[in-house]
């Protein structure tokens, strides 16, 4: 989106020098916005296995996508200011690799967290979709070692319905 804003800019930069520049500079910052909006607002509608309200999923998006933009104004102020690469020389590229993944993978999961806790406290609640697979845990206290014959007895007892 910035090379056709930027291709944008200059064609228009002839017509009307000052306006431009500050016209797509917040058309740049306008659409930065609602492009990381809709990939995090796609990530989180459409990868659970789960029903969740739109609304909801804008929520979390947008949550997501300031703490994203936050998380990467924040990190270029860093690489401006520091001098990471004169301390590490080469590996400096890769170090900011990691750390910009690691950022952006917490984000993802604390975005995908609050959508979850905003739809089920304060939104629509999340249902399963139909081919969804509901999972449990049990404990199981027993005296001495499990070997294959009592395992495959506590398997049968767990699949046997109980009355009352």
């Amino acid at each position: 989106t910035s090379s056709i804003i930027g291709l944008l800019n200059q064609r228009l930069m002839t017509y009307l020098p000052d306006v431009t520049v500050v016209l797509f500079k917040v058309i740049g910052i306008i659409l930065n916005i609602a492009v990381t909006t809709s990939i995090f607002l796609l990530i989180f509608k459409v990868l659970p296995d789960a029903k969740i309200k739109f609304r909801d999923v804008m929520i979390g998006a947008v949550v997501t996508t300031i703490l994203f933009l936050v998380g990467q104004y924040a990190i270029s102020i860093y690489l401006s200011t520091s001098k990471i690469t004169s301390l590490y020389g080469a590996a400096a590229s890769v170090l900011l690799l990691l750390i910009w993944v690691y950022y952006s993978a917490t984000i993802v999961y604390i975005g995908a967290e609050f959508t979850k806790a905003w739809a089920n406290e304060l939104g629509g609640k999340i249902y399963p979709d139909e081919y969804a697979v509901s999972t449990r845990t049990i404990e199981i206290q027993e005296d001495g070692p499990i070997n294959n014959r009592n395992k495959q007895e506590i398997d049968n007892s767990s699949n046997k319905p109980t009355g009352g």
